[in-house]
């Protein structure tokens, strides 16, 4: 997850509180709130700053994974096959449970048109019972 997720996170952990939720993303010690974050980009937008010296405290944040949940019992599965660890399901399914913990913490998607067209591709792929 860490090496699809890139620098949008600082690390994964399997999370022993999560009970619902396949993910959440939490600040690690040093992080931002997502409300102080909004807060300083609308800043910089006014001071055409283009974030500035705040640019690295947007990446403090921390994946925790619930590793009972369906969801990620799945993307577990996906990736214990050797033949499918990067497949694009795989892929896009670490992408879609970042996305989704991101907004119920609270933060806004730096791109909601392709979380959009992610969702709406895991539908159809459930729809019609195939990894198309």
């Amino acid at each position: 997850m860490k090496a699809t997720l890139g620098d949008k996170i600082t690390r994964v952990e399997m999370s022993t509180r999560l009970v619902d939720s396949p993910a959440t993303l939490v600040q690690s010690e040093y992080g931002v709130s997502p409300n102080m974050q909004k807060y300083l980009r609308a800043q910089a937008v006014v001071e055409a700053d283009d974030k500035g010296e705040f640019a690295n405290i947007f990446n403090q944040a921390v994946l925790e994974v619930n590793p009972k949940h369906p969801i990620v019992l799945q993307l577990k599965a996906l990736c214990d096959d050797p033949g499918k660890k990067t497949s694009e399901e795989a892929l896009e399914m670490v992408e879609i449970v970042f996305s989704t913990a991101a907004l119920a913490a609270g933060y806004v998607l730096d791109n909601s048109a392709r979380y959009a067209q992610l969702i709406t591709k895991m539908m159809a792929r459930s729809a019609t019972g195939s990894s198309a």
